[in-house]
């Protein structure tokens, strides 16, 4: 089951034990929610107790998502339907990567492959021109992509035989099928892979395995301080300003196997020494070092920069005292080429420079 995070009036119900005796008001929830189909303050008295067996986990989702889902449908299928309605997606794309339900159901990697998501989307026919309009360019502002001021109003769903695309599609870069075809395998925001890891996008649902990531103790003693839930925030945000701006940034490190992520891997667009470069990070949980998974995703990501991003300079800006990541840096070829003070959180921190220059083509 899927609720919107403002109104998850099942949730509360059911987890709580009241039922219908109990408001999302009574947390202090609002219920506003671009979702209105899903907007109830106060479960059924009947339908919680019905469902409570029947139902064996519950998604809550910002409207935020509900718009991506919205558009990515809309740039694939050229098919509207209500924000609410989008909501059925977020199931798909979650349940990869919850391991400890998927354990505790008996849900292996073989059982999901072969299974069957059904996804209940109803609504959007009657919606206004004007309304549909909206949405739509209200997930061109979750994909990162600007709206057209002057675009008109969005025609209604495709008729058997006729291809219906908004005229102004070519002003706002509409996303490949294939996108949308990712969203049904889990598979969202997917970006690279090497022979044991899938990197995707950050996402702001991913708060908690990010904060897990930078509260680890190994990544604590790099950063030299504690991240907060607002510097996590913080952390994600930035993240995804430099997709926007560069097209990749860290990208979550997801083992194949188990679906687990390891880390935090990518390139990043830096100034070092005066110099704008291409610069590769690694942060990985401590369980999952000296597994090779950093100088492996750092590999992959030498690669992205060279072969496609065409960089012909390489860099690791490394601590002096963080050993373990000069290693990495050397076992993918890099070399030593001097050193520079970055300055975090008003802090002077020396740094040495590691770099590997791309070779003849």
């Amino acid at each position: 089951m899927s609720e919107p995070a403002q109104a998850p009036c099942m949730l509360l119900g059911m987890s709580t034990g009241p039922h219908h005796q109990i408001s999302v008001q009574d947390i202090g929830l609002a219920s506003r929610t671009a979702a209105d189909g899903l907007a109830v303050r106060r479960p059924s008295a009947f339908a919680g107790q019905a469902v409570r067996e029947l139902v064996s986990g519950i998604f809550i989702i910002r409207d935020g998502v509900l718009f991506d889902y919205l558009r990515a449908l809309w740039d694939s299928e050229s098919f509207f339907i209500e924000p609410s309605a989008c909501a059925a997606f977020h199931g798909a794309v979650r349940l990869g990567s919850m391991e400890h339900f998927l354990c505790a159901g008996g849900l292996t990697e073989k059982l999901l492959q072969n299974s069957c998501r059904i996804v209940w989307a109803t609504g959007g026919s009657l919606v206004p021109e004007a309304e549909r309009r909206r949405y739509l360019n209200a997930g061109l502002r979750y994909c990162g992509v600007k709206s057209s001021p002057a675009a008109p109003a969005v025609p209604g769903n495709r008729q058997p035989g006729q291809a219906v695309r908004p005229p102004w599609a070519l002003t706002i870069r509409p996303r490949p099928t294939r996108f949308f075809r990712q969203i049904l395998r889990g598979e969202k925001y997917e970006m690279l892979q090497s022979e044991r890891l899938i990197y995707r996008k950050i996402s702001e649902d991913d708060f908690e395995v990010i904060a897990k990531i930078m509260r680890d103790p190994g990544v604590r003693r790099v950063w030299g301080h504690f991240f907060t839930d607002g510097d996590v925030r913080d952390w994600i945000v930035r993240r995804q300003a430099g997709y926007r701006s560069n097209g990749i940034d860290y990208l979550l490190a997801i083992r194949k196997t188990t679906r687990e992520a390891v880390g935090q891997i990518g390139l990043l667009r830096e100034q070092i020494a005066g110099e704008e470069v291409w610069g590769i990070g690694y942060l990985l949980l401590s369980r999952f070092r000296g597994s090779g998974y950093a100088a492996e995703g750092a590999r992959a990501m030498m690669d992205y920069a060279f072969h496609t991003l065409h960089a012909l300079k390489i860099v690791c800006d490394i601590r002096p005292a963080n050993t373990p990541s000069i290693a990495v840096a050397k076992r993918i070829g890099m070399t030593e080429a001097g050193s520079f003070v970055k300055i975090y959180r008003g802090i002077e921190m020396p740094h040495l420079i590691f770099q590997r220059l791309r070779g003849p083509a």
